[in-house]
């Protein structure tokens, strides 16, 4: 009879990382790079508890790039541009560069525009 072997809270991530320095010497040196096959032969050398799934959920925050790191990644940070862009002028109505502004129809929201409907301002025709 089998009994379900649910572990204690935490407990899974203690078991990982206890054996950090062996996972990093079977992943890196020794080139076990399937993450099932790591996982069976290790929980058969090491008699661990956890899931596979918890195993892979914690071995893909140590592989960057291919390449096993002992601390997890971050998040990357996207970085500021360095280089300011100009700043637009708006022009002013005086300008020989002004253009009244045209108004878009967005056609994928909402209802349809039906000109007859409404009563478009004097200001707003072109």
């Amino acid at each position: 009879m089998v009994q379900n072997m649910k572990l204690k809270q935490g407990e899974a991530v203690r078991e990982f990382y206890a054996a950090l320095p062996m996972i990093e010497e079977y992943y890196s040196v020794k080139g076990y790079r399937k993450i099932t096959y790591l996982y069976e032969v290790l929980q058969a050398k090491l008699g661990w508890k956890m899931s596979l799934r918890t195993f892979r959920y914690h071995i893909n925050k140590h592989i960057v790039d291919g390449v096993f790191v002992a601390t997890p990644k971050a998040k990357k940070i996207m970085e500021p541009d360095l280089k300011e862009e100009p700043k637009k002028r708006i022009p002013k109505v005086g300008d020989s560069d002004w253009e009244p502004p045209v108004a878009k129809a967005n056609f994928r929201v909402g209802k349809k525009f039906n000109p007859h409907t409404v009563d478009i301002p004097k200001d707003r025709i072109l």
